[in-house]
C-alpha cells in the first residue's frame, strides 16, 4: 500500500494498543483529492500522500502534498507525467516510484522533485535497505542502486510481470506482485533475493500482492489472492520462514478489489482494502490484527474504500480510492492498552565518534531482527539497518559533528530502546 524523520519512525511512540473489543470510531476527513491517493508516508514530521491528483480541497497542487495535522502543503510546480505510485526514505531524502515527467524514480530536494534515474519502464516498487536502493518496474525488473550510484539490473522476471512491493525477511530482500514461473521455476507473485538469484517461497500465491509487511517476526502478504502455500488464505496470508498460513481466517466477507496497503503501529498490523469482513469480524475497509484477533474499525465511508494507510503522529490515517474525490481520513478512536514489551539495552562504542561506531547488544543471547535507524538533532534519518542482528559497524565519518538518536524497533515497530551518540 512502504515510503528529516521516515515513515513508521521509530521516534514517535504510537498509541495504538492491543484490543479485541468493538472500536467506537472517530474518523475525520481531513481533505478531498480531485483523483487516486496511492500512498501515505511519515517523513519530516508531515504525512506525505502522493497520487495523480492535480487539486487538494479545489487547490491546484501536482502529485504530492505534505499534510502537518492541521494545514497542508501543496506541490505547485506543474511536472507532467502520471504522478506517484509509492514513497521510501533513502538515506534520509524522500524518493519516489512513479511518472512524474515520464522520470520514474524521484526525489524531493526541499521544494520540489527532481529525477534520480531515467529508467524508461514505469515502476511502482520501491524500497532502501541500509545503504541500497531498490526498485520494481512494471515490466518485471527490479534495479538497485548503492549509495549515489547508478542504477543497475538485477535478473528479471518476465516483461508482463509487476513489481508491486518490497521487503526485508530473515536477511533477503522478498520483491511480490504479479509474476509467475521464470525459466522453469515457478514464483507465484512472490520471491526473494539471496544475493544471486531468486528463490520461491514455497509455491506463493495464487494473485496479486499488492503490499508486504514483517509484524511478529512474520512476512505478511497482502492483495487479491485466495490460496497460499496451497492452502486457503483471502487476502492475506503470513509466512513463518517455511510455511504459508492464514491469517485469523483472513478475509471473510466480500470485496472485489481485495487488501491494498498495510502498515506495522504500535504493536498492531493494521489493513486497507476493499472487503467487509476479515476473521468473521464485520468491518468495511480498516481493521487491525493483534497477533491473535482481528478488530474492526467501523469505517463508515460508503462510497469508496481505502487504498492506502499509514500511522502519522500516533494517528492511522487512510486514503481512498476515486477517480474523482479521494478523501483523506484520520482515525481519532482508541484502542484498549497492551503489556509492554522489554527494553533492550545497547551500547555504541566508541562514544563520542569520529569514523566509525558499533553498536552492540548488550545481551549475547538476544538474536531477534530489529530495525535499527540513526537520526540527527532535527529529526532527519541519516542511516537505517532494517536487518540488525548483535552487532554491527557504521561507517560516520562523513557525518556532521553534532547528537545524534540510536533507535531500535522490533517487527511489530515497538520501540525497544534509545540511546544518545556524539558524533566528534
Amino acid at each position: 500500500m512502504n515510503k528529516l524523520n521516515c515513515s513508521k519512525t521509530a521516534i514517535l511512540l504510537f498509541s495504538f494498543f492491543v484490543g479485541t473489543l468493538p472500536l467506537n470510531a472517530q474518523w475525520t476527513d481531513v481533505g478531498t483529492f480531485n483523483q487516486s491517493m496511492n500512498d501515505l508516508k511519515s517523513y519530516s514530521n508531515q504525512l506525505w500522500i502522493g497520487g495523480n491528483f492535480t487539486k487538494v480541497n479545489n487547490m491546484t497542487c501536482y502529485w504530492s502534498a505534505a499534510y502537518d495535522g492541521a494545514s497542508y502543503s501543496l506541490h505547485t510546480n506543474l511536472i507532467g507525467g502520471i504522478g506517484i505510485k509509492r514513497f521510501e526514505v533513502f538515506n534520509g531524502t524522500l524518493f519516489s516510484a512513479g511518472g512524474m515527467d515520464f522520470k520514474e524514480v524521484s526525489s524531493w530536494d526541499g521544494s520540489t522533485w527532481v529525477s534520480e534515474a531515467n529508467i524508461n519502464e514505469s515502476c511502482t516498487g520501491i524500497y532502501a535497505d541500509g545503504n541500497d536502493l531498490f526498485v520494481g518496474s512494471d515490466f518485471g525488473q527490479v534495479f538497485k542502486r548503492t549509495g549515489s550510484g547508478g542504477f543497475s539490473p538485477l535478473p528479471s522476471f518476465n516483461d508482463n510481470d509487476d513489481i508491486n512491493a518490497f521487503a526485508k525477511f530473515n536477511g533477503q530482500i522478498i520483491v511480490a506482485g504479479k509474476f509467475g514461473s521464470v525459466g522453469g521455476t515457478a514464483f507465484n507473485n512472490i520471491a526473494a533475493w539471496n544475493g544471486s538469484s531468486w528463490i520461491p517461497l514455497g509455491t506463493g500465491l495464487n494473485g496479486v500482492v499488492s503490499s508486504l509487511a514483517v509484524y511478529k517476526n512474520e512476512l505478511y502478504a497482502a492483495g487479491n489472492f485466495s490460496t497460499a502455500g496451497g492452502q486457503s488464505a483471502n487476502y492475506i496470508a503470513k509466512w513463518n520462514g517455511s510455511i504459508w498460513s492464514a491469517v485469523g481466517g483472513s478475509v471473510t466477507g466480500t470485496g472485489f478489489n481485495g487488501l491494498r496497503d498495510m502498515a506495522v503501529a504500535g504493536n498492531n498490523l493494521f489493513v486497507a482494502g476493499d472487503f467487509t469482513k476479515v476473521g468473521n469480524v464485520t468491518t468495511k475497509g480498516v481493521a487491525y490484527w493483534n497477533g491473535s484477533n482481528w478488530t474492526g474499525m467501523n469505517f463508515t465511508e460508503s462510497s469508496d474504500f481505502p487504498n492506502c494507510i499509514e500511522s502519522f503522529d500516533g494517528k492511522i490515517y487512510i486514503g481512498t480510492l476515486s477517480f474523482t474525490a479521494s478523501k483523506l481520513f484520520r482515525f481519532d478512536g482508541t484502542v484498549s492498552a497492551h503489556e509492554p514489551v522489554a527494553a533492550l539495552e545497547f551500547l555504541c562504542a566508541p562514544n563520542p565518534a569520529s569514523d566509525q561506531v558499533e553498536i552492540s547488544l548488550s545481551d549475547p543471547g538476544n538474536n531477534q531482527s530489529l530495525n535499527l535507524k540513526i537520526l540527527d538533532a532535527a529529526g532527519r534519518l541519516v542511516l537505517e539497518d532494517k536487518d540488525f542482528r548483535q552487532s554491527a559497524r557504521y561507517s560516520c565519518a562523513a557525518w556532521p559533528a553534532g547528537i545524534y538518536q540510536v533507535v531500535l524497533s522490533d517487527a511489530s515497530g515497538q520501540v525497544r530502546g534509545e540511546e544518545r551518540l556524539v558524533k566528534q
